[in-house]
């Protein structure tokens, strides 16, 4: 699906996000509501509507012409037939069934016509009717205002009695039931009172006309006590509406201001926070909590030195209180919030970050609930960090010439300096975009259609900017200033209304060009669950597939920048946004659906090669696949790898051929081969710049390779040299006087490429850097207290505890023999171990024999030499 085009299955789901978008931001998640609950959601909803409406806040496109409406069996409308609310099923359609009911509320229409009714018992639930339009609707399909709440209602007035044959019960966006139609035809409207069904008792008769919603007069304390219990049920935009109403009754109410300004930093509005707290410090300045949360929510809007104001006054007031247990743990938070504001400000003006702490905060935030079906995140927000923005000061946005806006270098720029760091715009990860979503895009779509995760991922991600924008309108400004293609006006040319009017085109059309997917490379992370999300400055980046000089780096859905060379004053700044190890022709074709036009090396090169050229070089690379995955012909392999290096003479313009290169240089360790393994991987090394994370490996069987020819000096500087060069990859340069770079270089490995920092673990035993480690591979084992290979959980036999702790103390000795006993037992008989132990004890076990393979071969070089 190209959400870059105005194709009318693209098209047809905007007016459908938009109302979800409402959906969700009026609505609670209780699993069974009442029908005071029903009914005072749907009165928020109207007035928040109404509200949008007035401000010309939102437009919709009118897209109902583009479904697809499916035929209907016919109903005979007995007695027989008839089906209650109470009846309905989830997810199933009620053939040849029908609903009788009458309109209570009035009506919204975005893409369908929203209302709710109640059938004669008295239930009542929320009703979508897709495809009832008014004849007097434009039937355009462009962009136009919506119809009012008083016009829509004219259609569906409150009181009308409706039949609605084969009703179908779903989940709706917001996640909650609605009953829904999408056939006109199966909709009847009780006109003639001959109709045979007319006469039924409704149990909730009245006069006629007083079909209102509006609920019985209530007091103050009833909507902060509904209020409370929603927020504890962290339903906090339900919270807020609860609050909102008690504040209309009584506009200075502290109690109900403070309480809807801590909903507020919950749904992280942090102005609307602020104005509430400010309002409850002016009616009464003692206020402790209001100034505790004036002082989240300016940490929220990164006002972080008013902040730290704030929070020491409040400390110095609580000193002059009576030690209450309430003030004591206010204060309390107040100085761990300024302990965190501390932090925040270092990383702002300064860039330090301590990014051994941020993984270890992802990693915490990023765990998974104990359920494999539901993938929900223990955390709530899951692996969302709570660290602050960086701009370095020395580079600017300007006009570059064929591609727009960009940056660039005003100043001489060292390698490896952070540029920037920064939390999107939005994300939103594969786990959370619920099942509905998907069923909310099939509803629209053509059947033909292929709705894949990263499609519903990014529809989910739409939607969730849409409610930011919805409910904080201030925002679109800084939205619309990022590029959305050549079909839409840029957001200079914009009036004053749509800087402020949510457009659904526009930001689909956005997200399709200026999204990344967040790729979280570091360990003890579920990859399934990679996000897509807008940063807003990141988006200036220009695109060069071979000449990019910087590179950027996620933890979490913190993105940040370095530079990947030293960058010369008004030099730009461009990255690579696709894997240029792919084939060109998959790679101009990304290019081309993103409008750029590369004119890097790399490109220029492919563009001029012969199609023969092209054609052979694609036949070698597969070639060298299926000869890797069976590398016994290891002449075959030799002889395709070296053809293939041989068409193109830059070899650094040859990023495919490296992958066969570095399985031929195993395939050689593997035979003891060291001579030959080493040039190869010191070639990799060399032509494969800018890919840190790959030439990990690279350097590390430089390293071995080196080891096992006897050269352990070359060994350790090697060794030396990736451990640096990675750390500096995601933390930059170290200073020249740092002289415990190993160990955090060490800690870094670890959390990102657990089988390199085995490796090292493993060439540590011998040689390499054995002063670093304090402690075994698998942790420190006591009698009292041993441990196992992963996590350091308790073992449950404790004949698989004492076997790790030979193993350790063999690791301790260098007892390779005895090392290798024990891995080898413990994998036969520790039969639980899921993949990722399995794949740990085997890679231990590899290098194990492999370094007890290097050590006699220098022992019998060396009694040759005797």
């Amino acid at each position: 699906m190209d959400f870059k085009t105005d194709e009318p299955i693209a098209r047809a789901l905007y007016d459908e996000i938009l109302q979800t978008a409402f959906l969700r931001i009026t609505s609670s998640n209780s699993q069974k509501k009442s029908r005071q609950q029903l009914i005072s959601e749907h009165e928020r909803r109207l007035n928040h509507f109404d509200q949008a409406y007035k401000e010309n806040l939102f437009i919709v496109y009118n897209t109902y012409e583009q479904r697809n409406i499916k035929p209907t069996p016919k109903i005979k409308f007995t007695l027989e037939n008839r089906i209650l609310i109470k009846d309905l099923r989830i997810n199933k359609e009620h053939h040849g069934k029908f609903l009788l009911c009458r309109v209570i509320a009035r009506c919204i229409k975005i893409n369908a016509l929203l209302t709710v009714v109640e059938d004669p018992e008295g239930d009542v639930e929320r009703l979508a009717l897709y495809n009832f339009n008014p004849k007097s609707v434009s039937q355009g399909g462009g962009p136009m205002k919506p119809l009012s709440v008083d016009h829509a209602s004219k259609y569906l007035p409150i009181g009308t009695q409706i039949v609605i044959g084969n009703p179908s019960y779903q989940i709706a966006g917001d996640g909650n039931a609605i009953i829904y139609s999408d056939n006109p035809d199966d909709v009847i409207m009780i006109i003639d009172r001959k109709f045979q069904l007319c006469d039924a008792a409704w149990r909730t008769d009245r006069p006629k006309g007083t079909y209102s919603i509006i609920r019985n007069k209530q007091s103050v304390d009833e909507f902060r006590f509904r209020g409370n219990d929603y927020f504890l049920s962290k339903e906090f935009m339900a919270a807020v509406h609860e609050y909102s109403s008690g504040i209309m009754l009584e506009p200075y109410n502290t109690a109900l201001l403070a309480n809807r300004a801590e909903a507020y930093l919950r749904l992280q509005q942090f102005k609307k926070a602020l104005a509430d707290v400010e309002m409850v410090l002016k009616l009464e300045p003692s206020h402790l909590k209001a100034a505790f949360r004036k002082g989240k929510a300016l940490c929220g809007l990164k006002r972080y030195q008013e902040a730290i104001i704030v929070l020491r006054d409040l400390c110095k007031r609580i000193k002059n209180h009576k030690d209450r247990d309430d003030n004591v743990s206010i204060k309390k938070s107040a100085i761990g919030l300024l302990k965190h504001i501390e932090m925040l400000v270092n990383e702002s003006q300064n860039g330090k970050y301590d990014y051994i702490c941020i993984i270890d905060e992802l990693h915490e935030k990023a765990k998974i609930k104990d359920n494999e079906i539901a993938n929900i995140w223990i955390h709530q927000g899951g692996p969302r960090l709570d660290h602050a923005d960086y701009l370095i000061d020395d580079i600017e946005i300007r006009l570059s010439k064929g591609k727009g806006r960009g940056w660039f270098a005003k100043y001489d720029i060292p390698e490896h300096s952070l540029l920037m760091a920064s939390k999107p715009f939005e994300i939103a990860h594969k786990n959370e975009a619920p099942e509905h979503t998907l069923s909310m895009i099939s509803k629209v779509v053509s059947p033909d259609c292929i709705i894949d995760s990263s499609v519903v991922t990014g529809i989910e991600l739409v939607i969730r900017i849409t409610q930011k924008l919805l409910m904080e309108p201030e925002l679109c400004r800084e939205f619309y200033q990022l590029y959305c293609g050549p079909n839409l006006l840029p957001m200079e040319k914009l009036n004053k209304d749509m800087l402020r009017c949510v457009d659904i085109d526009r930001i689909m059309k956005t997200f399709a060009y200026v999204s990344f997917e967040q790729v979280d490379r570091t360990n003890n992370i579920n990859h399934e669950n990679n996000g897509l999300g807008i940063w807003i400055k990141q988006s200036y980046f220009n695109h060069s597939c071979a000449d990019a000089n910087v590179y950027r780096l996620f933890l979490g859905d913190l993105m940040f920048i370095r530079t990947l060379r030293p960058i010369l004053k008004g030099e730009e700044l461009v990255i690579c946004h696709y894997d240029l190890t792919l084939p060109y022709e998959r790679r101009a074709r990304y290019l081309k659906s993103m409008d750029i036009d590369c004119k890097c090396r790399l490109c220029m090169l492919e563009i001029s090669e012969g199609q023969e050229n092209k054609f052979r070089r694609n036949k070698l690379i597969k070639d060298c696949k299926n000869l890797l995955t069976n590398p016994f012909n290891v002449k075959k392999f030799e002889d395709t790898v070296i053809e293939l290096r041989s068409i193109r003479k830059h070899l650094e313009l040859d990023p495919q051929s490296l992958e066969p290169s570095a399985g031929l240089a195993v395939v050689y360790a593997n035979r003891g081969d060291f001579c030959k393994s080493l040039p190869i991987r010191k070639e990799i090394y060399n032509y494969s710049m800018g890919a840190v994370l790959y030439r990990t490996s690279t350097v590390f069987g430089i390293a071995f390779d080196y080891y096992a020819l006897g050269k352990k000096k070359h060994a350790k500087i090697w060794f030396d040299k990736v451990l640096k060069e990675f750390a500096e990859y995601i933390r930059g340069k170290f200073k020249d006087d740092e002289t415990c770079w190993r160990r955090e270089a060490l800690n870094l490995l670890e959390r990102f490429t657990l089988n390199d920092f085995l490796i090292a673990k493993c060439l540590s035993l011998t040689v390499v850097a054995r002063d670093v480690f304090s402690e075994p591979i698998f942790g420190t084992f006591t009698p009292s207290e041993p441990t196992t290979l992963i996590g350091r959980k308790r073992l449950t036999d404790p004949n698989k505890n004492i076997i790790a702790s030979s193993w350790a103390k063999a690791v301790e000795l260098e007892n390779k023999n005895k090392m290798l006993i024990d891995l080898n037992i413990l994998y036969k008989n520790f039969t639980k171990l899921n993949s990722a132990l399995k794949k740990k004890i085997l890679t231990l076990r590899f290098y194990t024999k492999l370094i007890k393979v290097c050590e006699l071969q220098e022992s019998r070089l060396n009694n040759r030499s005797l």
